[in-house]
């Protein structure tokens, strides 16, 4: 004897994994430019902090800085510090960037430090 599903069987757990999927998708959407402009610029702060041989602390910080306002980093001035000696440079920084998921907001804190030598080019 054949046996005939009955009607509508599955329909909750589909709606559920499609809402899932849909949350899943929309929180791609929103972090993963974030996580994207981070590695930028943590990359450029170390490429800057490596070759900064000739450059000021103030020169530095001036040039993170406006890195930061060019990917859209709410990277304040006053959590970005730079400690700069002949031999070694020392930068921390710490910026919160909010996700916004429309019934609910995500505070995601990145707080970086580097400890490099400076390389005479």
């Amino acid at each position: 004897m054949t046996r005939l599903p009955a009607r509508g069987e599955g329909r909750l757990g589909c709606i559920l994994w499609l809402f899932a999927a849909g949350v899943a998708i929309m929180v791609v959407v929103k972090a993963v430019p974030v996580k994207l402009a981070d590695v930028e610029f943590a990359d450029f702060v170390e490429e800057q902090a490596q070759f900064s041989a000739r450059a000021s602390g103030e020169t530095l910080r001036e040039r993170i800085l406006k890195k930061a306002r060019e990917l859209e980093i709410p990277l304040d001035p006053s959590d970005l510090s730079v400690r700069k000696s002949k031999q070694r440079v020392q930068i921390e920084w710490t910026y919160t960037v909010t996700l916004d998921f429309g019934v609910y907001q995500y505070d995601w804190t990145f707080e970086h430090e580097l400890d490099r030598p400076v390389f005479i080019v």
